[in-house]
């Protein structure tokens, strides 16, 4: 686990791999064809000297001719050196030169600022945009090249492979590119294996559905429903991992377009939205250090080698919206618009941009690892539920397969003994739980009885809270990562658990769990660390804050209506001034 990704997520990316290299290849075959066809025309029309009156007319119209290809071959040429690395002289050895790719990617910048520069000369505009032309032609005519040598590396590999096949007594015969209709060998290598990547991972996907087999075996106690070890356990093959959206193949909640939880409300059975439990308390959470860590993610997943075509992507976006706005803006000082198009048309270009630009932020987030720490919470929740269902064997089985660390098992260890010292006795595991007043709904870790020893203050030792007589029902929750920014959140999250109602997904039936709504316990285990530590949450803490939260987000409501956007005070003067005549 930990960095390792599973075989069908591997397999997954690789098709994905394999598409944006046939798309790529296919675009840049076409685009030399245009580029070379476009290079032709700009120098025919060059050679014939239009006049000024022509240039001047071929000015004005000259942003419309440029659109986001300029800054797509911006893109593409960042693959291939337009020209080979300089010699640097002995004496400058030690200062190497800025690679001339470098300087041609800044001319194309510079060309195209020109270009889309509504303020700048006609003249000087009709040469930029003639030189980013050729510069096309050239950069699209070394990609063909470079095309040309990859086609010729794989041909030259699939001769070697079928060469060592027959030296080994192996009958694979040949394949030529006529042999594949409408196909060239590249295209049908890679579509061969595309279609054996997808059938591998048809095959696991058969594989984790049929594993989804956990079967538990409850019986009524004294204390309600608890967990039996060792007449159910599941085999290590079927052990599945969930990713952080999901519940490791547990059925989960439907929801509604906002991603509210459908809950049948009580008075008519009808299934309405519910907000989610962490949405609801995360209005009061100081949220600096998460921003902060989110920035540091984007940042390394931009320079990642995953991730080599970021930073054109990025100006390829910027370059489209600016071109967009500039072209709308030409048409309003020609009288093109009406009152408010301008506006209109520069908030479209904004919003795709935005669009764009949160997909792609997205995607550098995930190669950047920002759900890594997330998803190795997840599993660690995982293996803490197999031991608690199936006991600690059951996670030794996956050790033995290979299929968790050593690092992994001392953190289900550390948490075994966590348990163990606590005395505690798990009654549920993974409860969905129900607020009807408040319309929240959530899934809480664990509900378990407990009888906490007495609690000395560490700096005085003086007893701050007596030993207890007996056992309670107290709400758990495990966590894996930093928790000292969030133990208010913490707190508000474990009391709106602790005060809500036992709810069954397929009958919709209620339940009261009966919960110690005084404290709360939270199971701090760092994943990698194999140490566990067992903290006090003062629920009435979390209640504080759980009612600061509805005020707020009550005063978000009202807050909407401290002015009516419908009421326009002068139009209202007019409206009078029409009614006096």
């Amino acid at each position: 686990m930990g960095k390792k990704k599973d075989k069908a997520a591997k397999i997954a990316k690789a098709l994905k791999r394999e598409r944006e290299i046939e798309a790529e290849l296919a675009r840049r075959a076409e685009e030399a064809k245009a580029s070379k066809k476009k290079a032709k025309k700009k120098g025919k029309a060059k050679a014939e000297k239009p006049g000024k009156k022509k240039g001047k007319a071929k000015a004005v119209d000259a942003i419309e001719t440029v659109d986001a290809a300029a800054l797509g071959v911006m893109t593409v040429e960042a693959e291939a050196p337009i020209a080979p690395e300089p010699e640097a002289p002995a004496e400058e050895a030690t200062t190497p030169e800025r690679h001339p790719h470098l300087e041609h990617l800044d001319r194309i910048g510079e060309l195209a600022k020109i270009v889309a520069d509504p303020e700048a000369k006609p003249k000087k505009k009709a040469k930029a945009e003639a030189e980013l032309a050729t510069l096309r032609a050239e950069g699209a005519a070394r990609i063909a090249e470079k095309d040309a040598e990859l086609r010729e590396k794989i041909r030259a590999k699939r001769e070697a492979r079928e060469a060592e096949a027959k030296a080994k007594g192996g009958d694979t015969p040949a394949v030529s590119p006529d042999a594949h209709e409408g196909e060239s060998e590249p295209e049908y290598q890679m579509r061969k294996k595309r279609e054996k990547a997808e059938a591998r991972a048809t095959s696991k996907v058969a594989e984790a559905v049929d594993a989804v087999k956990h079967a538990v075996e409850v019986v009524e106690t004294e204390v309600g429903r608890e967990f039996v070890a060792g007449e159910a356990k599941a085999d290590a093959d079927e052990i599945t991992f969930a990713k952080p959206s999901d519940n490791g193949g547990r059925p989960d909640f439907e929801t509604n377009g906002n991603n509210q939880y459908l809950i049948s409300r009580p008075s008519d059975g009808k299934l309405v939205g519910y907000t989610r439990a962490t949405t609801y308390i995360a209005c009061l959470e100081d949220t600096s250090k998460l921003t902060e860590w989110k920035l540091r993610i984007l940042l390394e997943g931009a320079a990642h080698d995953d991730a080599p075509e970021i930073i054109a992507k990025i100006r390829d976006l910027a370059h489209v919206r600016d071109t967009a706005i500039a072209k709308a803006r030409r048409s309003d000082r020609k009288g093109k618009l009406g009152v408010g198009d301008l506006k209109t048309l520069v908030d479209r270009a904004w919003a795709e941009f935005k669009k764009s630009m949160n997909a792609l932020a997205d995607e550098v987030f995930e190669i950047g690892g920002g759900r890594e720490k997330a998803t190795k919470g997840t599993d660690i929740h995982a293996l803490t539920e197999l031991h608690d269902r199936d006991g600690i064997t059951a996670v030794g089985d996956l050790l033995t397969d290979g299929k968790i660390t050593p690092a992994d098992m001392a953190d289900v260890e550390a948490y075994a003994d966590a348990m163990r010292k606590l005395g505690a006795k798990i009654v549920e595991r993974e409860r969905v739980v129900v607020n009807d007043e408040l319309k929240v709904a959530g899934r809480l870790d664990i509900v378990a009885m407990v009888k906490l020893p007495a609690l000395h203050d560490p700096k005085t030792g003086d007893v701050i809270r007596p030993a207890e007589a007996r056992a309670r029902r107290r709400v758990i929750d495990v966590k894996t990562g930093k928790i000292e920014y969030g133990i208010g959140k913490l707190a508000q999250q474990l009391e709106m658990y602790a005060g809500s109602t036992g709810y069954d997904l397929e009958t919709h039936e209620r339940e009261d769990l009966k919960l110690d709504r005084t404290v709360g316990l939270v199971i701090h285990l760092p994943a990698g660390s194999g140490k566990a530590t067992v903290h006090v949450v003062d629920l009435t803490l979390g209640r504080k804050g759980n009612k600061l939260a509805g005020d707020v987000r009550s005063w978000r409501n009202e807050g909407k209506r401290a002015a009516n956007l419908s009421i326009d005070v002068l139009a209202e003067i007019d409206r009078a001034e029409s009614e006096a005549e």
